[in-house]
């Protein structure tokens, strides 16, 4: 008798530790899906700077950068080798799915040779979107199996 009441004792101490933490683990899953949420919805404008990177030919240099993040645009001022180095960039922007439109603000040989350029681009706003997907979390804290496991547990433990 005593040790079928301190097994009960150890497993009811054990169960109720369990529903412990699983309401911690609860609670911090719905504070990392909130944050999820927030970071999916946010824009970041840091993705322009990484696209602009990826299709800047070598022998094209960028002297002023300026994005109007509002207006979805982005004001470029540079130089390129040559006029058919500066029109390769111009056709590697056009074929991007990001570019929306763009405009040329003007080019002229510059004192050293170089093109010296303005271009004015006008960007689709999936640009700013995060681009990495993230897998679901397993559990979600407004399903219906985490309160049955709750639920379960809690009637374990009162023995009702």
């Amino acid at each position: 008798m005593i040790v079928y009441k301190l097994k009960n004792l150890i497993l009811n101490t054990l169960i109720f530790k369990i529903v412990s933490i699983w309401s911690i683990v609860i609670t911090y899953q719905k504070k990392v899906a909130d944050f999820a949420s927030i970071l999916q919805n946010h824009e970041f404008a840091s993705n322009v700077f990484g696209f602009v990177q990826e299709k800047t030919r070598p022998n094209t240099w960028f002297r002023s950068f300026n994005l109007d993040e509002k207006n979805r645009g982005v004001q470029l001022s540079g130089e390129s080798e040559s006029f058919e180095s500066y029109a390769r960039q111009i056709a590697i922007f056009e074929k991007s799915d990001y570019i929306k439109k763009l405009g040329q603000l003007g080019s002229a040989v510059g004192a050293n040779g170089r093109i010296e350029f303005n271009l004015d681009l006008s960007l689709d706003p999936k640009i700013f979107s995060y681009l990495y997907t993230h897998p679901e979390l397993p559990l979600d804290n407004t399903s219906d199996t985490n309160q049955n496991i709750m639920n379960i547990l809690l009637c374990i433990v009162t023995g009702k």
